[in-house]
């Protein structure tokens, strides 16, 4: 007999779903960890290209 066996099924479950719900939280407080740095590059890049097209649309206009 395994040690599986002894185990009540609703303790198995509850197991599962307990496991299933931290594994949800660790990568969930993980993006949002990195979300941060995503949106520090996505800032640099949009005013990155904002200074480019501002003096590409100014030098256009002289």
């Amino acid at each position: 007999m395994g040690l599986n066996t002894s185990i009540h099924p609703a303790k198995k479950t509850l197991a599962a779903v307990t496991w299933a719900v931290n594994k949800v939280y660790i990568t969930s407080t993980y993006v949002i960890n990195k979300m941060g740095g995503v949106v520090a590059v996505a800032g640099a890049i949009l005013a990155a290209v904002t200074a480019f097209t501002s003096v590409t649309v100014g030098k256009a206009a002289d």
